[in-house]
């Protein structure tokens, strides 16, 4: 079940499967009893939030649902053709064509490269284009 972790724009969720911190994340639905924090299953599905620490499946993943967040990019992100980020399969950030839903808009200074820990403004994500 989730809990408030203290801060209200995050909680706390079971992990489906190992997770690292700085990633974006999805629900996973399967367990009836309750929803679990997994990367999306396809690029471009519904984001709720980014992971703030690493976690194990079955563990305790603390998932900033508002706000800016930090995000591991995961690819080169060009700030002159378009700030709009989505997710790829491994919930690192990269660049939202204008046909693709965008989950948050990169706020940084600069271009960013793959690897590169940058700020992403979240917003709601409904894998519909924006």
């Amino acid at each position: 079940m989730a809990t408030n972790a203290g801060r209200f724009n995050s909680v706390s969720l079971v992990a489906d499967e190992t997770l690292a911190a700085n990633r974006l994340v999805d629900l996973s639905l399967v367990d009836a009893e309750a929803a679990k924090a997994k990367y999306v299953a396809t690029t471009g599905d519904d984001v709720i939030g980014a992971t703030l620490n690493d976690a194990a499946a079955e563990a305790v993943v603390g998932v900033q649902v508002e706000g800016i967040a930090m995000v591991e990019a995961g690819g080169a992100i060009d700030v002159s053709v378009s700030r709009r980020v989505r997710s790829d399969d491994t919930g690192k950030a990269v660049s939202a064509s204008a046909t693709q839903a965008a989950v948050g808009y990169y706020i940084g200074n600069g271009d960013a490269a793959s690897g590169d820990i940058i700020s992403v403004l979240l917003k709601y994500s409904d894998a519909t284009a924006t």
